[in-house]
């Protein structure tokens, strides 16, 4: 899949904080994946 450099970077930076998170707490909403 052919995606933006702004999206796969936003992408990896999601999968870092829910790495650091649990379920339970909110994890903030990425403008460039929402906009997606």
């Amino acid at each position: 899949m052919d995606i933006l450099a702004e999206l796969r970077a936003a992408i990896d930076e999601l999968l870092e904080i829910k790495k650091r998170t649990t379920e339970k707490e909110e994890n903030p909403q990425l403008p460039v994946i929402k906009g997606f």
